[in-house]
């Protein structure tokens, strides 16, 4: 996103984001929950999922809509996203537990590319990679 407000400027940036957020809630299921924590980070809240392997096959397919070029202005944007993911309760009783779990999940999916996810192991603070 920076790349983009630096080339673009920050209206355009600020179109982006919101393009994005537009892609996730069509996305989602009408009892999740989708917000921004700032920058270029959203939170999604999955409830009610019968079991964490499907917030695997969430994050796949927003990695998929994200991967669409966005179109904003005649100019062709696209992005990389990188997905961490946390589950409760099993690694974390609180938001903010969950919310650090994620977002370490999160820098090491970014580190091993553009589009990727991973989830956090608790237990032995060990990623699984995806």
């Amino acid at each position: 996103f920076k790349e983009v407000n630096d080339r673009l400027g920050h209206g355009v940036g600020d179109r982006l984001l919101r393009e994005v957020a537009d892609r996730l809630r069509d996305l989602l299921r009408h009892e999740d929950t989708v917000g921004r924590l700032g920058g270029d980070e959203f939170l999604i809240l999955l409830e009610g999922l019968p079991a964490p392997r499907f917030a695997g096959e969430v994050a796949r397919k927003v990695v998929d809509v994200l991967d669409r070029p966005f179109v904003i202005d005649g100019e062709s944007i696209r992005i990389g996203v990188s997905i961490g993911i946390a589950v409760f309760p099993e690694q974390g009783q609180d938001a903010d537990s969950l919310i650090g779990h994620a977002d370490a999940a999160m820098y090491e999916a970014k580190a091993m590319g553009r589009n990727r996810f991973r989830y956090f192991d608790a237990s032995s603070d060990a990623f699984e990679a995806q």
